[in-house]
């Protein structure tokens, strides 16, 4: 990994991997990649730039995503973990229905996770509760995830699913307004 100043393009610091990544995302202070070896990182952007912590997984799939106080990673177990953002242990751990099509998305306070059946999961970020899942058509059961886009305002993530015709299915999943815990 490699810190450039942006204004001068001078390296600031540079740290070599002990893995290959594969994602990466920087919030705050924080830069977060998933290995090939199976661990989550954490690197700090100031000062000593080896890692801040290392927690052993299995592989994650897309890119972690990070509110103020956790950190969140889809993981090919079918779970979604919350890891705490400075020191890395885990707050908590939920199992997905199916497998995870990318990273999770922040909607507010609620996780959403694209699933590769082409539905959506709802998790809260306090605590992983997972909320009701909305029930798409017959004909959208039998889709497979394609493309993935939350909505500039943060409340609604838009997905592409195609069927087996390759017919394609445009849907706006919403932000849950009014569930406990999400």
């Amino acid at each position: 990994v490699v810190a450039l100043d942006a204004q001068t393009g001078a390296i600031r610091w540079r740290v070599p991997l002990p893995t290959e990544p594969t994602s990466l995302a920087v919030a705050g202070d924080r830069l977060f990649l998933s290995g090939a070896d199976g661990a989550l990182y954490s690197f700090r952007q100031t000062g000593d730039p080896k890692p801040a912590w290392r927690y052993r997984m299995l592989g994650a799939i897309g890119q972690p995503v990070m509110s103020e106080r956790h950190v969140y990673f889809t993981l090919i177990d079918n779970t979604v973990r919350a890891l705490d953002r400075k020191g890395g242990s885990q707050r908590w751990s939920r199992q997905l229905p199916t497998r995870p099509a990318t990273g999770p998305i922040l909607l507010g306070d609620a996780l959403v996770v694209p699933l590769t059946n082409g539905r959506v999961s709802y998790l809260s970020t306090a605590n992983g509760a997972v909320g009701p899942a909305a029930e798409p058509s017959e004909a959208a059961s039998r889709l497979r995830l394609q493309a993935v886009a939350p909505s500039a305002d943060g409340l609604t993530v838009f997905t592409i699913a195609a069927a087996g015709d390759d017919t394609r299915t445009l849907t706006a999943w919403r932000k849950r307004t009014g569930v406990p815990g999400l």
